[in-house]
């Protein structure tokens, strides 16, 4: 049962590459992405009601072989990616050419899918290290599908500094190896809680891990790869890559720092005895967190485009998440963790249906620049007011799910009883209203410039406005939101249960 989305996005990936018939090919696709998101919720449902599932690859039991495992952390990874994913399919089969579709525009998306959902359920370092690279290439021949020259040289640009990235995640990988003798996560936590002399090793290969993850999230200093990925990509990849491939990065963090190595401290004989891992990545998340939040924010008030105001928006947006993350690694609020999987979901909703949204506009009006546009709310109601709905959500604006993800956030770093975190994400949230306030007003008010509704098919604006109704509906169901991404955290936190659970009644 654990595999079966796996599977599902790679035999989808490979129907779509079998099938030569264009509008046959949308069928398969818009099908396979169908069973995928309803396996991710059974497997979800599954995973909620009774606990946490493995699953050993070719029956190598842990921590020789394989182990992919889903607990309530992976649950709510999954549920994200089924909601995103399939309105990204159904938009695609629109917007997307057909000589794209023709170039393997499908596979690629659902390769791209079935990296992501690997990443999510495996509890192998060097199985993670694959999937990074699954979602990267897929990533990198998405970028480049439409053959021009300035996306190809975006897309030279991206592979050549994530593979830059993916050496670095080998060679900590390979230390890591080389001092626990094992790749196998629950392995790691385990030998390290019984041998303290290897913490310090591991602290020097884990900061170098932490750098691959940053790079991956696109934290400060490593986003200079964003923007440009992001606006020059066709706008269903754009919102696949900052909805829901962005948050892998974030989601390795949460499970390599928190739930592996997260209590691991440093032996007597080292520099720092009694320093645990977790909260040295904590003080150094916190510190690029901070810088995200500000210049991610600051770069996207001063952009003329909506493709490139959402794009540093995303720059900005990852702060919001990881800096919880870091307050609680670092000791100073134990709520932390769900209220960064809260605002993960509220971003991924919120930012994927933005960029098609963004995407649409460009194709109607022939522009994205905010100052050529005009009037799209008397153009197209419901575009508008998807755009409207997801903006401000991300804004903080009740009864939207976005404010639960703010409040959540900001209730953190008043736990915490921290001025500086707080004050950070004030000005954060004060930057987020005036860029989207900006947009609002020159793109959406006033008389309609340029825009050629015949160009605006009724499956985008349905993947539109079903990601603006999740958001709706999400946070007219705050509790309940609250309480799955609380069972998440409660799971990332829980590093015997995840040893538990990956080798079972294993001793060695």
């Amino acid at each position: 049962m654990v595999i079966l989305p796996f599977i599902a996005a790679m035999v989808t990936a490979v129907a779509s590459l079998a099938v030569k018939e264009k509008q046959v090919r949308d069928y398969v696709s818009t099908a396979g992405n169908i069973l995928y998101s309803g396996l991710a919720v059974y497997l979800s449902l599954e995973v909620l009601g009774s606990g946490p599932l493995s699953y050993a690859l070719g029956g190598w039991e842990a921590p020789f072989g394989i182990t992919l495992l889903a607990d309530e952390l992976s649950a709510f990874m999954l549920l994200m990616t089924a909601v995103v994913s399939l309105a990204g399919n159904v938009y695609s089969s629109s917007f997307v050419s057909d000589d794209a579709k023709s170039s393997g525009y499908y596979v690629f998306l659902n390769f791209m899918l079935a990296g992501m959902t690997g990443a999510f359920l495996t509890a192998d370092l060097f199985n993670l290290f694959v999937m990074f690279e699954l979602v990267l290439l897929s990533s990198y021949a998405l970028v480049s599908i439409r053959d021009n020259r300035r996306q190809l040289f975006t897309s030279l640009k991206y592979v050549v500094m994530n593979l830059l990235g993916s050496s670095f995640m080998l060679v900590a990988i390979g230390g890591i190896y080389g001092v626990t003798g094992s790749l196998n996560m629950a392995a790691i936590s385990r030998r390290l809680a019984q041998n303290p002399s290897m913490a310090g090793p591991v602290l020097g290969f884990s900061v170098l891990l932490f750098t691959v993850f940053a790079l991956k999230s696109g934290l400060v200093p490593f986003h200079f790869w964003a923007p440009h990925v992001y606006s020059d990509s066709p706008a269903p990849a754009s919102a696949m890559m900052a909805g829901i491939s962005k948050k892998v990065g974030i989601y390795a963090i949460i499970r390599v720092f928190v739930t592996v190595l997260g209590s691991t401290a440093l032996g007597a004989k080292t520099l720092m005895p009694g320093l645990e891992v977790g909260a040295a990545i904590g003080t150094l998340l916190f510190v690029m967190s901070c810088a995200t939040v500000l210049l991610g924010g600051v770069s996207a008030i001063n952009r003329k485009t909506l493709d490139r105001i959402l794009s540093y928006s995303s720059i900005g947006q990852v702060g919001f998440i990881t800096l919880p993350i870091a307050l609680f690694l670092t000791g100073a609020a134990e709520s932390a963790l769900a209220a960064s999987l809260v605002y993960t979901l509220s971003h991924s909703i919120s930012k994927s249906g933005l960029f098609m949204a963004s995407g649409t506009i460009k194709k109607a009006a022939g522009t994205d620049s905010i100052e050529d546009l005009g009037g799209v709310s008397e153009a197209d109601r419901t575009v508008a007011t998807s755009f409207f709905v997801l903006a401000f959500s991300l804004v903080g604006i009740p009864p939207l799910l976005g404010f639960m993800g703010k409040l959540s956030v900001f209730r953190s770093a008043v736990s915490a009883g921290s001025p500086g975190a707080l004050l950070v994400l004030l000005i954060g949230a004060v930057m987020t209203l005036l860029y989207f306030t900006k947009s609002w007003l020159s793109a959406f008010f006033g008389e309609v410039k340029s825009f050629d509704a015949s160009e605006v098919s009724g499956r985008e604006k349905a993947a539109i406005a079903f990601l603006a109704a999740v958001a709706i509906t999400a946070g007219l169901a705050g509790g309940e939101v609250y309480s799955l991404a609380q069972q998440g955290a409660d799971a990332a936190a829980d590093t015997q249960g995840y040893i538990d659970a990956v080798l079972g009644g294993e001793t060695g």
